[in-house]
């Protein structure tokens, strides 16, 4: 999925070449010096000169090391492969400062620079401390390829580990415990070596997964009851470990004691869960693997074998647990989601133009589409429609050479009403209006119909992409049921997820794409820069041109083994820019923003299609709508192994 980092959070990179080495490697700088190299340095999760963050812009990032306000930087602007990659002061308009993390699948991500098209590289593949940056054309080799780690609220310790990673480590211990993974370790072992790294100290891993998921619901938690629940669980981690450790034969008891302690914190986990789900899943997990730790290792843990009785009040208790917190966490599943859909509100009816005080800008146009961009101006607050009929006004007004010019005390002058679709959770927003004046007639009288359509698509984007994240770090309790040996065993299944639409409310001739074949190759059309068309080659058959030719055309051809892994793109009453990624690293496609309405703000424009990139979905079909040269409608349909 397009890389979506939250503002002002901070990441580790670590190049995928370098993992396996005895020592970590993470990019970094020697100094905060303007043209410093970026280089390999040994993995410092203190390090400042080791902390990257990614200020997002439509379809691109700056890459910065706040830590001295530089940014990733290729020197010169140069085009050549081996171009040095240095920190430098930020230049807004400069292309060799502006990069596109393109997913390459399990929580990599290729570094392109938009001026070149070529990517970031560790010079020669080298491991060592120092090893250099520069660009390179595409070459699919690991170092090119980098993680992008969140630095966690506690040091990370000494391996950096992705969401993506720690997520699977979860996901393959609880596997291990059932049996379904050989030789993984029994529930103890599990539960030490997961959430333990060091003595007296709550697991890199765990620290490092809660933060994850922190950063992807920060809205809904409350971070003051997650300090003190950590805390908490330390003691009761710290007692299993010992527990594991020890050589008594009361193993039993004492484990036993430490369930029944963590039942009796059980109601801060469930109570509120979706407000401190961080540490839900974790905290099930553990009670789970212990209830089927006493239940299946009861011999082992006590010396002696169990009652009857006692097989099965541990059974009872084992499925219990795993109902309880199978519920738990699926109806606070969906309390997160309804809290997030509630970020996007029924569509807003404003009228600029009446005497309540503000200040803003706007963009009008005449019926030759001759713009004028309306300066600062004194105006009056934007009141719901119909509160404002009959309002008068005084506006100021920038013409083309500009001078101002001031329209009249009159009721009704130069106004405009508008509609606007929101999503206050990232400050997405579509808006449309409608001006009237003598000399400027209204253009939009459908902006209502406009904008509800956007919010309404917008919530079915919603729903499946962040469903999807959802899914995605509350994969564990999906697990829990097989702890019950009654359970047929774990088989992954194909899940299949459609994202759209995108583009305007108009769909003049409908396509569905062809079902059941693989997306082979993609032709983009354009003319004078925005895209027309969209061929696509369902096993090397084509489906069609949707649009028109245009007077420019680009191919994204899949080689063995790579599929598309991303779309991105822009649209509004259409879809004016469309860019497919590949697992593979290729890029294509053409378009930009529309800036047919300029006051607009650019990034409401820019969407992304996809899903979670550890999910490693598949683009599979491409459907929509087209008329003439213009591609009205867009929906992307994706498949994953789950």
């Amino acid at each position: 999925m397009a890389f979506k980092p939250r503002p002002d959070q901070q990441y580790y990179l670590i190049p995928k070449h370098s993992e396996k080495e005895k020592e970590v490697m993470a990019l970094g700088v020697d100094n905060g010096d303007r043209g410093t190299r970026l280089r390999l340095k040994k993995f410092n999760p203190e390090s400042p000169k080791q902390k990257f963050r990614f200020d997002r812009s439509p379809g691109f990032c700056w890459i910065k090391l706040p830590a001295y306000d530089l940014y990733m930087d290729v020197a010169s602007e140069s085009q050549a492969d081996g171009a040095d990659v240095v920190a430098w002061a930020w230049f807004p308009r400069g292309q060799n400062q502006m990069f596109e993390l393109v997913p390459a699948g399990d929580g990599y991500y290729r570094i392109m620079a938009r001026h070149s098209r070529k990517y970031m590289d560790v010079y020669g593949a080298d491991k060592t401390e120092n090893g250099v940056l520069v660009q390179h054309r595409l070459m699919g080799s690991d170092n090119q390829l980098f993680k992008p780690v969140l630095v966690a609220n506690q040091p990370v310790g000494a391996s950096p580990v992705s969401f993506k990673e720690s997520n699977e480590l979860l996901r393959t211990g609880v596997l291990g415990v059932i049996g379904l993974v050989p030789e993984v370790g029994a529930g103890l072992k599990f539960i030490v070596g997961y959430f333990w790294k060091e003595e007296n100290k709550l697991a890199a891993i765990w620290e490092q997964m809660k933060s994850y998921v922190d950063s992807r619901i920060v809205e809904f938690i409350m971070a003051d009851k997650l300090k003190s629940m950590g805390e908490e669980l330390v003691g009761k981690i710290n007692s299993i470990k010992q527990i594991h450790e020890s050589k008594s034969t009361d193993k039993g008891i004492r484990l036993m004691g430490v369930l029944d302690r963590l039942i009796e914190m059980e109601p801060r986990y469930v109570n509120q869960s979706h407000e401190v789900l961080p540490y839900l899943v974790g905290f099930g997990t553990i009670v789970i693997t212990l209830c089927h730790t006493i239940a299946t290792e009861f011999e082992t843990l006590y010396h002696r074998k169990p009652t009857e009785d006692e097989k099965e009040e541990n059974l009872k208790k084992l499925l219990e647990k795993i109902s309880y917190y199978s519920t738990k966490v699926a109806e606070n599943r969906t309390r997160i989601m309804a809290l997030r859909m509630e970020k996007i509100p029924e569509v807003s009816l404003f009228r600029v133009g009446n005497d309540n005080d503000s200040t803003g800008k706007m963009r009008w146009e005449d019926n030759d589409t001759i713009q004028r961009e309306i300066a600062d101006f004194e105006s009056r607050e934007c009141p719901l429609l119909n509160d404002s009929e009959g309002q008068t006004a005084e506006q100021f007004f920038s013409d083309e050479t500009g001078e101002i010019i001031r329209t009249g005390d009159t009721a009704q002058p130069n106004a405009r009403d508008w509609s606007r679709a929101d999503d206050y959770y990232d400050g997405w927003q579509l808006y449309w209006d409608r001006y009237w004046s003598k000399e400027h007639p209204y253009v939009f009288t459908d902006h209502k119909e406009r904008a509800d359509f956007a919010l309404k698509q917008r919530r079915k984007q919603i729903e499946v992409q962040y469903s999807a994240e959802l899914d995605e770090f509350l994969s564990a309790a999906r697990f829990w049921k097989y702890f019950d040996s009654s359970v047929p065993r774990y088989q992954e299944v194909k899940i299949s997820k459609s994202v759209g639409k995108f583009g305007g409310m108009d769909a003049n001739t409908s396509f569905e794409g062809i079902e059941n074949k693989s997306i082979t190759s993609v032709k983009f059309f354009s003319n004078d820069g925005k895209i027309c068309g969209i061929e696509v080659f369902y096993d090397r058959a084509s489906d069609g041109l949707k649009g028109g030719r245009g007077n420019a055309e680009t191919t994204l051809e899949l080689g063995a083994g790579e599929y598309i892994s991303s779309v991105y793109g822009f649209a509004w009453n259409k879809i004016s820019g469309l860019y497919f990624s590949t697992n593979k690293g290729n890029v294509k496609g053409t378009g930009r923003l529309d800036t047919w309405y300029a006051g607009y703000k650019d990034d409401s424009h820019f969407f992304t299609a996809d899903l979670p990139d550890t999910l490693n979905a598949k683009l599979v079909r491409v459907s929509g709508a087209h008329n003439g040269d213009v591609l009205q409608q867009l929906t992307f349909h994706w498949e994953y192994m789950y």
